[in-house]
């Protein structure tokens, strides 16, 4: 009983409440402590958008601000994930595999 109790424990102090803030609002967030690094970067990345749209686009409402952020935050995420699926890549070398295997067994 009292390691299950020191298990759930050691799971809580795996994470701990940081303050994000984002265009002047500030975002109590929940995180495991070694997530902290990410956050951080993430609350940086989207205030420099932000920024860098209102200083662009001088008078939009908040909100153009906001969606233009997330519009460009998520077409970077998208092009990083397609240039690092591989899955096209396995599929070519594992019929070249087969090629070769294949042509080394008929000459055997």
């Amino acid at each position: 009983m009292y390691k299950k109790r020191q298990s759930t424990m050691a799971e809580a102090s795996e994470f701990f409440l940081i303050q994000l803030r984002i265009d002047n609002q500030t975002y109590p967030v929940n995180i495991r402590r070694d997530q902290e690094e990410i956050y951080r970067e993430a609350e940086r990345q989207i205030n420099d958008k932000l920024n860098l749209y209102k200083d662009r686009f001088p008078n939009l409402a908040k909100e153009q601000y906001l969606y233009m952020t997330l519009l460009d935050l998520s077409v970077r995420l998208i092009q990083s994930e397609r240039r690092n699926d591989t899955e096209p890549y396995e599929s070519v070398m594992n019929n070249l595999t087969a090629e070769i295997l294949a042509t080394l067994g008929d000459k055997s």
